[in-house]
């Protein structure tokens, strides 16, 4: 069976829709860290999303690849890792 899968109108990035799904599900725990440990919670979150993506793009930029949905990815790596480190 074929999947005719449509993206939603904020999506403007060749994302899977689960991805960005992913990522909206996160942020009440990225609200909730900030609640309880303030803004150094954010600074490591800020950190750990950066890096990746900067490291993604090296990455692209070193493969002579094109930025698309690695770049969704790489954010929600370093959401998660960021959201696994201890404060």
């Amino acid at each position: 069976m074929s999947e005719n899968r449509k993206f939603p109108p904020f999506a403007r990035c060749k994302a899977d829709v689960r991805d960005l799904d992913v990522l909206v599900a996160t942020m009440p725990i990225v609200v909730w860290s900030f609640i309880i440990f303030g803004v150094k919670a954010l600074i490591f979150i800020a950190l750990g999303v950066l890096s990746s993506v900067a490291f993604e793009l090296i990455a692209e930029f070193c493969l002579h690849k094109t930025a698309g949905k690695d770049i969704v990815n790489a954010v929600l790596v370093g959401l998660i890792i960021s959201l696994s480190v201890k404060l």
